[in-house]
């Protein structure tokens, strides 16, 4: 394999990592405004969250 290859093969690993890390965030933020008893609920705000997970 040539150093090249390695590099982009280790540029996307990294870069699918950060998307799943971001999803994840993003669900988590979701779920906790969904259970949050001291915010008002916002029924769009977790929809666009999810949407984007």
């Amino acid at each position: 394999e040539s150093p090249n290859a390695r590099r982009k093969r280790n540029y996307q690993q990294s870069e699918a990592d950060r998307w799943l890390k971001q999803a994840q965030h993003d669900l988590e933020s979701a779920y906790n405004d969904m259970h949050s008893s001291t915010s008002q609920f916002a029924y769009d705000w977790v929809c666009y969250k999810c949407y984007r997970v």
